[in-house]
């Protein structure tokens, strides 16, 4: 979908950011203005199983819904995919709310009637008020906007978040400490303070002699400290440097799997997380058979991680790359599975060899009986669709023999095993020699 394809009064995201950068430069004019991100609730549903036709008929009738009630008065841009962003000029925030009132009702009364089907769309937006007190430059008026949509996101969409005077500021504050951990990203790749450990995943079936292992990337800061991945990996893909991070370490990867070859025996296999970034990147992929033929690393003994998350928003190239890896006979894991709203449904289009169960729902096991049968309802599913089962967040021997009765295939977790530098695998390796 192109800007020019949708209505001609829809704006392009840089004709809006001309607006806002003149409104700074003159002062906000001395009035409040507003401005609010709306993201399609159910747009991938109707791409995904519809078609893009589909898809692109949508945000056409959607952006002449939206422009039908704002008038020539206030402004529409499309921003990308199915979000856009409503511009409305003079505007105190409590009138916006009520101008995003009538709309949200209008696109939730709309049908899209497509071939045989009628199909239903709700919209979740995030509204701010932009004035003279607002300090930020115009790219910042926009993940303002989109941070408050993120806000109805979380609790389930269709709703209206408004967001201004101290929460506001909440909001700037958590920017620009991104904005922070964006430098401190770039300037530990200039100065070579990455480095990789692993962690170990065991079978749970005594007869099975099968083995993987998880790269896991670390920081070190300046002060020689390691620096937890929870603060610096969401950033990363916030900020468009999860290609970056995921193709270090595939080089680095690789490179170690090329000199330790004598230690990693035939029934090994490691496995490399990847972002939703470089699911969509064809030049990651090529990257990676390139890193495949240059250090001759079999294709068995490497497997590739995707989240849940990252796969449902990124259906079409994630199917794209399973189906490139499997091809050169490569596996692939799916990650997190279980955290989504329609993991079961999405299972059945991603061909994915592994499913690693959320941890959130492995370590209550023993006390919640719901997330028992949660994870009994995901074995039984693997198994009817011939895929393995991974437990994450093992962290007891009871949780262990649980998973071992209800006939779940691997174990992951401090059980098992804490994640251990990459640089201490071969004394690890000759100690599992030594027992076995």
């Amino acid at each position: 979908m192109k800007n020019k394809e949708l209505a001609e009064q829809v704006i392009s995201r840089e004709s809006l950011l001309k607006i806002l950068n003149e409104l700074i430069a003159n002062n906000f004019n001395g009035k409040a203005h507003c401005l609010c991100y709306l993201d399609i609730d159910n747009f991938r549903v109707v791409n995904h199983g519809h078609g893009t036709k589909a898809g692109d008929l949508l945000l056409k009738e959607i952006s002449n819904l939206i422009l039908g009630v704002l008038g020539d008065e206030h402004s529409l841009a499309w921003i990308y995919g199915d979000c856009f962003i409503i511009y409305f000029k003079d505007c105190e925030i409590e009138k916006a709310k009520n101008i995003i009132r009538t709309i949200r009702n209008e696109i939730k009364e709309y049908r899209l009637r497509w071939e045989k089907e009628i199909l239903v769309v709700s919209a979740s937006f995030g509204v701010i008020q932009l004035d003279k007190n607002l300090l930020a430059d115009a790219p910042s008026m926009l993940l303002l906007a989109e941070e408050a949509c993120n806000v109805v996101k979380l609790k389930g969409g269709d709703g209206v978040e408004a967001v201004a005077g101290a929460e506001l500021s909440s909001i700037i504050k958590k920017q620009r400490e991104e904005a922070k951990w964006v430098s401190r990203i770039n300037n530990a790749f200039e100065e070579d303070r990455f480095l990789l450990y692993y962690q170990p995943i065991v079978s749970l079936n005594p007869a099975v002699k099968e083995r993987h292992f998880e790269f896991l990337i670390r920081m070190i800061n300046h002060e020689g400290e390691l620096v937890s991945p929870n603060l610096f990996l969401n950033t990363a893909e916030k900020y468009e440097l999860g290609v970056k991070i995921d193709s270090w370490v595939v080089k680095t990867a690789f490179s170690w799997m090329e000199a330790y070859s004598d230690l990693i025996s035939e029934n090994m296999s490691w496995g490399i997380n990847l972002s939703g970034q470089s699911l969509a990147n064809k030049e990651f992929l090529d990257l990676v058979l390139e890193q495949f033929e240059r250090k001759n690393i079999h294709h068995a003994k490497v497997y590739f991680e995707i989240t849940e998350t990252a796969a449902i928003t990124n259906l079409e190239n994630a199917i794209r790359f399973i189906d490139v890896i499997h091809g050169k006979g490569g596996k692939v894991a799916l990650d997190d599975f279980g955290s989504g709203l329609s993991s079961f449904a999405y299972l059945k289009n991603l061909p994915v060899d592994y499913i690693k169960i959320d941890g959130l729902f492995i370590k209550n096991i023993l006390e919640d009986d719901i997330d028992l049968s949660l994870v009994k309802a995901i074995r039984d599913i693997a198994i009817s669709m011939g895929k393995q089962t991974i437990a994450e967040f093992v962290e007891s021997e009871g949780i262990k023999t649980m998973l071992e009765e209800i006939n779940i295939d691997f174990a992951q977790g401090y059980e098992i095993s804490r994640p251990l530098p990459l640089a201490d695998y071969e004394e690890y390796s000759m100690q599992e020699a030594s027992i076995g």
